[in-house]
């Protein structure tokens, strides 16, 4: 179904390139972003890649990068704005500036550090190297949607003070609305830990054959709830169980809580040693 889907549109955007839409030119510079992300991906062999679709065009599918290393990341989400500069550069030298205006846009504002931009996700690779995956991702999830409010105000004052065609920007519109829709979902992600993507990490450690730990000292009275939120997505997480003085209990894994949770409810770690 998926695979129609993508030929349908792929034989819409070539009618409009035919026509020479814009809209329809910019989409199809969408779709080699993509594909250069995606033979990125293979390359680096994470082989899982897809390309979806989405209202506002192409978007790379692939939950093996969300444990990659943070040079295999970046070398990723930059390929793809890299490969429209490029190609902005070539259309220049060939003269043709409305490709080259596309292509341009495409590549900077996607390195934008917002969601879900490659600049986004090339920001959250850097800040993960000292701080929690999971408070990055919601932080940078929030200023995302402070962007997408100031751009969806901006057009909507566009609307109403120039109501016609020269003034709005209907592909600025449908993008910031999109941005804030996209966010708004991903928010309900970051408030809890899905059980898919502890299944997900394990099958990337299989593949793989490693994957970086995550250390933690909590207390024995701990919820195993507030443990679950603890665990760190792109890491193995390790919790070392200390008492009041520091002391060192017992170390649990991340797969025990997620176990105990399912097997007990939410006891905090006191009650759960003592099962």
């Amino acid at each position: 179904m998926k695979n129609k889907k993508l030929l349908l549109l792929n034989i819409f955007v070539t009618l409009l390139v035919i026509f020479k839409f814009n809209y329809g030119i910019a989409f199809l510079m969408a779709l080699i972003h993509e594909c250069v992300h995606t033979f990125v991906c293979y390359l680096l062999n994470y082989r899982e890649a897809k390309i979806s679709i989405r209202p506002y065009g192409y978007f790379l599918q692939n939950y093996e990068i969300e444990y990659a290393s943070y040079k295999d990341e970046v070398l990723i989400y930059t390929s793809g704005p890299l490969s429209n500069i490029i190609l902005g550069i070539f259309f220049y030298f060939i003269g043709n500036i409305g490709l080259v205006e596309i292509n341009f846009a495409l590549g900077l504002v996607n390195l934008l550090p917002f969601y879900p931009l490659d600049g986004g996700r090339i920001f959250t690779s850097f800040l993960t190297r000292k701080y929690s995956y999971k408070k990055v991702y919601k932080n940078i999830l929030i200023l995302s949607l402070i962007f997408s409010f100031l751009l969806n105000s901006f057009n909507l004052f566009t609307l109403l003070k120039h109501g016609d065609k020269y003034y709005y920007n209907t592909s600025l519109c449908i993008f910031g609305v999109f941005i804030s829709l996209w966010c708004l979902e991903e928010l309900e992600r970051t408030n809890y830990i899905i059980l898919g993507d502890i299944v997900k990490k394990i099958n990337v450690f299989n593949k793989r054959k490693k994957i970086e730990n995550f250390f933690i000292s909590v207390h024995i009275d701990i919820s195993l709830l507030e443990m679950v939120k603890l665990i760190e997505r792109k890491k193995y997480t390790v919790f070392l169980v200390l008492d009041s003085s520091m002391n060192l209990i017992d170390t649990i894994y991340e797969t025990e809580v997620m176990e105990a949770i399912k097997d007990y409810g939410n006891l905090n770690l006191r009650e759960f040693l003592e099962t």
